[in-house]
This record gives C-alpha cells, structure tokens and sequence, in this order.
C-alpha cells in the first residue's frame, strides 16, 4: 500500500481520485495533466513551503516531487489514485549546481518508498525469496522493496524523469524494465506503442494531434 508506505516514511503526500480533480477547478482545463496540477500539486506545495509569507514560493526548486498515477484497481469506479509526494529525506534534495549524474542517482536510490526504508540496511539480514503460491519470487521481493529506476517489476511500472534545470532546459527520460531511455516527443509515435497493448484507443492516441 503506497499511502501507508509514504506515511510510515514520514513522507508528506497529497492523493485524490483522478475523477475529482475537475470539482476543485474553478476554470475548464485543457488537459488532465492541468486538472492534477490544480487538485494536486498545489496542495502538497502548500504543505511542503518554509518561506515567509508574501515571499516568493520558492518549492520545488532544488526539490523532487514524485506523482505516482496508480492503475492497479481496475474496479475503481471514480478513476485511478493519483498521488503526489515529496521522497525521503535522503533522496528529496538536489544541489543548486548539480551534475547530470544527480537525477539518475536518486531516481535509483528511491522512486516508491518501501515500509521502514530509513531502517538500516547493515543490520537486516538477507532475505531469500522462494516461489510459492503461483507466485514468483521476484514478485515476492518487489512487495518487499522499494520501487526505484532499476525495478523491473515484469514490466508493470513505467517513469517518466523531468530534469529540469531551468525554464528553458528540461530533459525527459523513460524508465521501464530497469533500462533508460532518453524521451522525445517522436517516441509518443515510436517507442511508447511498443511498451502498451496493441489496442484500437492507444493506437487512435498515438495517432492524434
């Protein structure tokens, strides 16, 4: 369970429904990635922001923000869980002058936090995964784990990475299967109809302005 997880970690979150998200709107958004941001984001910014009032909100500069948009309930009748979070404290940070190698460190260190992720690892004794109950042992060790840049998890979790290093310089990178790929607006066509089931509506997609 993410929210648990985020709790557990002391990970401050902000979820709402994605079918909520126009009932907080006061205008009509273009697209849902504007209906998150309004019902979403603002929200975890407001809770997360140390500066003074009638200053500048400076968040999330130098911060990561994580949204995960979780797909797992096909029986949800108002649409999938959409949750925005700020990391753990450990991997939440980026320097004001940060190197390239940055971003892909600590999308590997933490994307999902697992339960007790601050725990320290040298006192934990190494636990053997086995296949039990139809299920495989990898499956068993992902519940397990956190989720990061390198999980596989059978192909069920796809990333995408926004390093944004100003307004007008800002990379985007796909995660998928522990692999990286550098993402342009071309791959829409060309590599995301690899990844999802071949479908009329994801090709009418793919084909759309």
């Amino acid at each position: 369970d993410i929210v648990s997880s985020l709790e557990d970690n002391n990970c401050k979150f902000h979820r709402i429904k994605q079918d909520e998200c126009k009932y907080d709107l006061t205008e009509e958004p273009e697209d849902i990635a504007s209906l998150c941001y309004e019902s979403g984001f603002k929200v975890l910014r407001e809770s997360l922001d140390t500066t003074e009032e009638g200053d500048e909100i400076k968040y999330p500069q130098n911060n990561r923000v994580n949204v995960v948009f979780d797909r797992r309930d096909f029986s949800k009748q108002d649409g999938d869980d959409i949750i925005f979070f700020d990391p753990p404290s450990d991997c939440n940070k980026i320097p004001s002058d940060p190197t390239p190698e940055i971003f892909f460190d600590l999308s590997r260190r933490c994307l999902i936090p697992r339960k007790g992720y601050g725990a320290n690892v040298l006192t934990k004794k190494v636990k053997v995964y086995k296949h039990r109950d139809g299920i495989p042992a990898s499956v068993w060790q992902l519940r397990d784990e956190s989720i990061n840049a390198r999980s596989v998890a059978q192909g069920q979790i796809l990333t995408f990475s926004f390093h944004v290093l100003s307004s007008d310089e800002i990379k985007c990178y796909l995660l998928w299967q522990g692999q990286c790929h550098r993402f342009y607006p071309q791959d829409i066509i060309n590599v995301l109809p690899e990844i999802f089931v071949k479908s009329y509506e994801n090709e009418q997609f793919a084909a759309s302005d």
